[in-house]
This record gives structure tokens, C-alpha cells and sequence, in this order.
């Protein structure tokens, strides 16, 4: 249930006001700004009411770590870097700050400087694993 929440009522207003707004997507679709704007006063209503769970509750699912918390957490990441900003609502960033502060947060999967995972579960590392595809980044996105 929290999953969907967070997926469909914070997630994709989010998304959707980022597309629609910013003009980032204006050479593939058809970019409505009204639409962005509508989008972003759900994903802000949806904040306040997550905000208010999370008055009473560590996470989302009470004191229990789940994926919908990893999601939300990187939705809200997502959207401060696409100009909404959530971290006004002080359960949403101490939720936040804890989430982000776990070790998952800071793992060493994330690629290093040749495109290939840092995972013990890499192929450079783990012969018994499928071979990495390199990931092509953008310099500006490390």
C-alpha cells in the first residue's frame, strides 16, 4: 500500500511537474505548463499528508525499514534538484536525514570513475556474475 502511495502520489506528480515545467522534455513531447503546476500542488499536498504520518512513525511502515521509505527518500532527493522542495516539513526531513544517513545511502554499487559497478557482485570482482555493461555518465552527473 505504501509503495503505491509513495509511486503514484508523490513520485509521479513530481515527475510530472518536472517534465512539464522545465522545459527539459519540450524536444520529445508536448510539455503543458499548467499541468506542471497542477502536478506540483499534489505532490506538495501529498508531502503534507506523508509529513503528518511521519509526525507519529520513524518510517512508513511504522518502525520497520521498507522499500517505499527508499523510494520516497530518492523522490525527495529528485525532486529539491528539479526546484521542489519538500524539506520545509520537518518529519519528511528528519525522515530524510535518517534514511539517507544508512549505509545503503553510501554504498560502494554506485559506479566508479571507469563506468563499472564497485560491487562485490561485479563481474571484475565475481567471476560468477554476468559481465557489467559500463555506464556512459555524463561528467556532470558524478
Amino acid at each position: 500500500m505504501w509503495a503505491r502511495r509513495v509511486d503514484l502520489n508523490f513520485l509521479m506528480p513530481v515527475a510530472q511537474g518536472f517534465r512539464n515545467l522545465t522545459g527539459y522534455y519540450k524536444d520529445r513531447e508536448t510539455c503543458v505548463k499548467e499541468w506542471g503546476e497542477v502536478s506540483t500542488l499534489a505532490a506538495r499536498d501529498t508531502a503534507v499528508l506523508l509529513d503528518a504520518h511521519l509526525a507519529n512513525n520513524q518510517f512508513l511502515l511504522g518502525d520497520r525499514y521498507a522499500i517505499p521509505d527508499m523510494t520516497l527518500a530518492i523522490v525527495m532527493g529528485f525532486a529539491k534538484n528539479v526546484g521542489q522542495d519538500f524539506f520545509d516539513l520537518p518529519n519528511l526531513s528528519r525522515f530524510y536525514a535518517v534514511v539517507t544517513a544508512r549505509a545503503a545511502f553510501n554504498s560502494p554499487t554506485r559506479a566508479n570513475d571507469s563506468g563499472h559497478c564497485a560491487s562485490p557482485a561485479c563481474c571484475h570482482t565475481n567471476p560468477m556474475t554476468r559481465p557489467c555493461t559500463p555506464l556512459k555518465m555524463n561528467s556532470s552527473l558524478r
